[in-house]
């Protein structure tokens, strides 16, 4: 639960990490993108993704940790707090996703949909 305090601080700023959004200069319009997008919560061993799933979305982790992993291989990535992934899923580059995604604390995220942007 402590980790999840992080959430309270969380607002439009987490996005201008993001390479999709580094070249915004338009605060007002990272602040609508960050009010239109979910935030949800998720518990140890939820899973957020699957690989192969169609999905136009980014996951920005807000507070807690996920593991992204490889189907069959050992390859995994620990995201915390500011990490995403799937930036190439709302930009349009991949319809589908291409690992599982799977928290490894409780957790919140912020889902950013390509149709909000």
């Amino acid at each position: 639960q402590d980790a999840l305090r992080d959430t309270r601080n969380a607002d439009w700023k987490i996005l201008k990490d993001i390479p999709a959004f580094g070249n915004i200069t338009e605060r007002k319009f990272l602040q609508r993108v960050f009010k239109d997008a979910d935030i949800r919560l998720y518990c140890p061993g939820d899973c957020l993704a699957e690989a192969g799933e169609p999905s136009p979305s980014l996951i920005v982790v807000l507070a807690g940790s996920l593991r992204s992993e490889q189907a069959q291989t050992l390859f995994f990535v620990e995201l915390k707090r500011g990490d995403w992934c799937f930036q190439n899923n709302i930009l349009g580059i991949e319809p589908n996703r291409a690992h599982d995604v799977v928290a490894v604390s409780h957790t919140m995220v912020m889902i950013l949909y390509r149709h909000a942007l």
